[in-house]
C-alpha cells in the first residue's frame, strides 16, 4: 500500500502502520515544521538521503507531480479550531488548510483517507466549517464516517479527545467499517513515569505554591492514574498540566513520558538532535498512536502481527 502523510509531524501514521506489520511505501510526507520532517526522517526513512520524499508546504505541492497513492493520512492544523487557541476558525489561515487535503485528493483519488482535528471542531461555534469539511469530502466522491475518540478510552492514560473522519472511495469499504470499541484503562499515568528523573524537571518551591493556589485560578492537575491533554507548550510550566509529586518535590512530565501518553510506550521515537523544548512540541502536537492503530487495523482490515506494546 501506497501512502502520503500530509500535516505529517514526526510520522504518528507511518508508526501505526508498521506497528501492525503493514507492509507500506511512503510516497512523501509534508510539514513546514524543520524538526518535525528531521524527527520524521530519522525514524521512517534515513535513507531518503536526498530528501526526494519530503514535500514541504502542502500548498506548494502539485498533486500531479505526486506518485498514485491509496491512503492519505492528514492531521490538518487545529488551532484554529481548539479551545486553547482563540478559536478563530476559517479566519485563521491555517483553518483553511482542510482544503489542500481536498485539492490533492481531488486528483489523486486515494481510497481511503483518514483525517484528524480537535473537537472543537464539532462545536456549534465551527458547525458551519464542520459541515463544510463533510459536504467538500462527499463532493469530490468520499463516503464519510465521523466519531470523537479519547486516548484513555483505548489503552492510554491521557485524556485526549479527538474527532476522527475515516473516508471511502467505494461503498463496500465504508459500510464494513466501524470505529474501535473502548476498553478498560489497565496502564496508568503513574505507570508510565521514568525511575529516575534530572533535577531540572523539578518545580521551585514558589512556582509550586503559584500552581496550588486555587486564589490565583492557575491549579494544575494531578491525577495518579490519567494526564491531562499533552500540548504544544508543554516545555513551559502552565495552567491545566500534569505535575507529579515525586521524591518529596513536584515535577512536571520529562518529554519521554509525553511520548509515552502519546502510546510509544517503549520509546520507540528517535529523538536525536532535538532540544527538550522541540521534544514537548513534537509530542504535544501530534495523534494517539494506539488509537492510529486501532482505526487503521478496521479500516484497511489489517491482522495483527506484531504484539501491543508493554510498559518497560
Amino acid at each position: 500500500m501506497r501512502v502520503l502523510e500530509l500535516f505529517s509531524g514526526y510520522g504518528t501514521s507511518s508508526f501505526a502502520l508498521k506497528e501492525l506489520g503493514l507492509d507500506y511505501n511512503l510516497i512523501g510526507y509534508s510539514d513546514i515544521d524543520k524538526y518535525a520532517n528531521e524527527c520524521f526522517k530519522n525514524n521512517h526513512c534515513v535513507n531518503d538521503t536526498f530528501d526526494k520524499l519530503r514535500l514541504g508546504d502542502c500548498k506548494l505541492i502539485n498533486p500531479n507531480d505526486l506518485r498514485d497513492f491509496e491512503l492519505l493520512t492528514g492531521g490538518f492544523p487545529c488551532q484554529s479550531f481548539s479551545i486553547a487557541g482563540k478559536g478563530l476558525g476559517e479566519l485563521d489561515t491555517r483553518g483553511t488548510l482542510f482544503n489542500e487535503i481536498i485539492r490533492i485528493a481531488e486528483v489523486k483519488k486515494p481510497r481511503y483517507m483518514m483525517l484528524e482535528n480537535v473537537k472543537g471542531l464539532m462545536s456549534k461555534k465551527h458547525k458551519p466549517t464542520f459541515d463544510k469539511i463533510i459536504s467538500e469530502l462527499y463532493r469530490i466522491g468520499y463516503f464519510v464516517k465521523w466519531k470523537i475518540l479519547d486516548t484513555k478510552e483505548h489503552g492510554i492514560p491521557q485524556n485526549r479527545k479527538r474527532v476522527f473522519f475515516t473516508c471511502f472511495r467505494y461503498w463496500n469499504d465504508f459500510i464494513n467499517f466501524e470505529f474501535p470499541n473502548e476498553e478498560e484503562l489497565t496502564i496508568f499515568l503513574t505507570d508510565i513515569l521514568e525511575e529516575e528523573v534530572e533535577e531540572k524537571y523539578y518545580l521551585k518551591d514558589y512556582t509550586v505554591k503559584r500552581l496550588l493556589n486555587n486564589g490565583q485560578g492557575f491549579r494544575s492537575k494531578i491525577n495518579p492514574k490519567i494526564g491531562s491533554c499533552l500540548f504544544a507548550s508543554m516545555h513551559k510550566v502552565s495552567r491545566g498540566m500534569d505535575i507529579i509529586f515525586c521524591n518529596d518535590r513536584y515535577r512536571k512530565l520529562t518529554p519521554k513520558e509525553c511520548f509515552r501518553l502519546q502510546g510509544f510506550l517503549n520509546d520507540e521515537v528517535i529523538l536525536n538532535g532535538l532540544s527538550n523544548t522541540q521534544r514537548y512540541t513534537l509530542a504535544g502536537n501530534d495523534q494517539s498512536i494506539n488509537v492510529l492503530k486501532k482505526i487503521f487495523k478496521n479500516m484497511l482490515k489489517i491482522e495483527v502481527k506484531k504484539n501491543e506494546n508493554t510498559v518497560r
